[in-house]
């Protein structure tokens, strides 16, 4: 059986992901204190070196079941989290279909992969964006201030294309390209 319920405790002092939740209908008398520790369901893991960490927040819904539930009366000393749902409101604005797959956290940060439209996309809550065009093949950084490139070696090639001021005209020209090679000064 599963059973929903409204987290009211995230911060695990063993640092394992667990929960205290309040499992609707069953733990309504309970204060926070002394509801126990739901350990989590996690998808990937099975060791400390690799694996899924999404751990819901106070006041987020989830989903609860309880480890030897073997009859029909669970043994509510040992409730398990096993996923959540959306309880407040719709999904995220960028869930289109089944072919759109999320990761977003509460601040704002996201990893958006498309296969239908063909693109991932990782976006910071400033609008700072990185963008893999699988189709065209392009990679699209962009940033509100400075971008960044350090690596030990590199090497980066390719044509540089901008807008140019004739000096001529004084106008801009579209068609203006330059090569550009960098290396240590």
């Amino acid at each position: 059986m599963f059973y929903r319920g409204i987290v009211e405790e995230d911060k695990d002092p063993l640092g394992m992901g667990r929960l205290k939740v309040r499992v609707i209908g069953l733990y309504d008398g309970y204060r926070t204190e002394d509801l126990p520790w739901a350990y989590p369901v996690l998808p990937i893991g099975g060791s400390s070196d690799y694996g899924f960490w999404m751990i819901p927040k106070k006041g987020d819904t989830v989903w609860v079941t309880f480890e030897g539930n073997y009859n029909l009366k669970p043994d509510t000393t040992k409730p398990v989290w096993i996923g959540t749902w959306f309880g407040k409101g719709e999904p995220s604005t960028e869930m289109k279909n089944n072919k759109q797959f999320l990761i977003k956290t509460p601040s704002g940060n996201l990893i958006h992969i498309s296969d239908d439209e063909g693109f991932i996309k990782i976006i910071d809550p400033n609008g700072n964006e990185i963008l893999i065009l699988r189709e065209d093949g392009k990679i699209v950084i962009k940033a509100n201030r400075e971008v960044l490139i350090d690596g030990g070696t590199g090497d980066l090639s390719g044509v540089v294309t901008k807008d140019c001021i004739c000096p001529f005209t004084g106008k801009p020209h579209s068609d203006y390209s330059i090569n550009v090679k960098a290396s240590k000064g």
